[in-house]
């Protein structure tokens, strides 16, 4: 569809997206969510192994800012399908590393791992740079508070169900071959969730993409924009902050928590018990007020989580219950950095260039985060210091850096509740 979608058009196929999203969301959990880091330390690598191996999936983000022009030209849908699809395959040879451990040896699986963590990454860095413009043009910005709070609630009563199947299947101290049972029904969601993108209306073509020099003069205007560079700071803080906790927290709760491994991908559950019942209350504020407040507010109750990791008690799966919820709850912040974006950081008419640069950046703070915090605790365990603290406490300041940032970002579309109220009350005087 070449011409302008109408909202009408957009409101009816966006079930189809909520399938997708969902799909793609249970499929993640099972495939590349807190399993991978336990299966992985199952099979005897290092914390700075892994920490490479979540980063390198994050790392490749940059190729975005090469292949945007590309990607344009042969459709933002096209692009998806295709490389979303492909990266499956990648996926599935994972199942192969006990195999490949057992016959070559524990360096020889985690270059196997590497380079299929490698290739789906790019895989996937190659289709994201196609989602995010196709999806800013996909959902109305109207309703975009609430469509994402519904398709997180969706998402969040699956993930469930995958999560309390996963924990079953981890408990106590699981064998390698049950976390490959859990990886290979995480495939069966894999298909499937390419093809629910199928009848989205949108993703054409775009005939007048330009390249070369042209385009890197068009992403260092998009560099010059203070408002871009306030949101891109916030953003790479509370990702570098934020991305490595999916990482080293399950490790934490297990090793220094006294946890079993089943209680912690059980503990998913509870986040998204927290989310599930928060998430709504954030669209409505979201689109209510605006997206800065409900950034804010998230973000504020999210550095709340370190201190608490720091002070729970072993073995306290009362406390570490409590604190997963309040994780799902606080992470409110996600969709308010999420609205923003869209509805007024990225222009319409150069989301391409904005896209490509906003989706690099997010990637290497991403993937900088589980690397430099592997790195980190491997360091700090050689000075006899102790990990896990230094590694709560970095990601405290960093949440605060963030919260710093984004108070200064410009939302014309949000305001105060002091503001809402006021006229609130006008409206009824009148």
């Amino acid at each position: 569809m070449n011409r302008p979608l109408t909202d009408a058009e957009k409101l009816r196929r966006l079930p189809w997206e909520t399938a997708r999203i969902t799909l793609t969301r249970v499929y993640n959990a099972l495939i590349l969510g807190p399993p991978f880091p336990l299966f992985l330390a199952a099979l005897g690598l290092a914390k700075s192994r892994i920490g490479a191996l979540t980063a390198v999936l994050y790392l490749v983000a940059p190729l975005s800012l090469f292949v945007a022009p590309a990607v344009a030209r042969f459709g933002f849908k096209r692009t998806f399908l295709l490389f979303y699809g492909v990266r499956k395959v990648f996926a599935a040879l994972l199942l192969a590393t006990p195999w490949v451990a057992g016959r070559y040896g524990l360096d020889a699986a985690y270059g196997f791992v590497a380079a299929n963590v490698l290739a789906y990454a790019l895989c996937r860095a190659i289709a994201e740079t196609g989602i995010g413009p196709w999806y800013q043009e996909l959902v109305p910005d109207q309703v975009r508070g609430k469509f994402e709070a519904i398709t997180n609630t969706v998402g969040m009563v699956c993930l469930l169900g995958a999560n309390t199947w996963a924990g079953y299947m981890l408990a106590g101290n699981a064998p390698v071959e049950e976390y490959l049972a859990v990886m290979a029904v995480g495939l069966v969601f894999a298909i499937p969730s390419v093809l629910c993108a199928l009848p989205l209306p949108g993703g054409a073509p775009v005939a007048q993409a330009q390249g070369g020099r042209a385009h890197f003069r068009h992403l260092g205007a998009a560099l010059r924009d203070p408002n871009f560079l306030r949101y891109l700071a916030g953003t790479g803080l509370a990702a570098l902050a934020t991305t490595g906790w999916g990482t080293f927290v399950p490790l934490y709760l297990k090793e220094e928590g006294g946890l079993d491994t089943g209680t912690v991908v059980l503990l998913g559950n509870a986040t998204l018990v927290g989310t599930l019942v928060s998430n709504y209350m954030w669209g409505w504020a979201a689109d209510r007020f605006g997206s800065k407040p409900v950034l804010l507010a998230g973000l504020a109750a999210t550095a709340l989580l370190p201190l608490g990791w720091m002070l729970m008690p072993h073995g306290s799966e009362t406390w570490a219950l409590a604190l997963a919820a309040y994780a799902g709850v606080s992470a409110g912040w996600g969709l308010g950095a999420n609205r923003i974006l869209f509805s007024a950081v990225m222009p319409p008419e150069r989301r391409v260039d904005y896209w490509a640069i906003y989706y690099s950046w997010s990637g290497i703070s991403s993937g900088a985060s589980p690397l430099a915090a592997g790195w980190g605790m491997d360091l700090v365990q050689g000075w006899q210091l102790p990990a896990y603290p230094c590694f709560f406490g970095g990601s405290l300041l960093l949440v605060v850096l963030s919260l710093a940032c984004f108070a200064g970002l410009r939302d014309p579309g949000s305001r105060s509740l002091r503001r809402w109220l006021g006229e609130r009350l006008r409206h009824r005087t009148t």
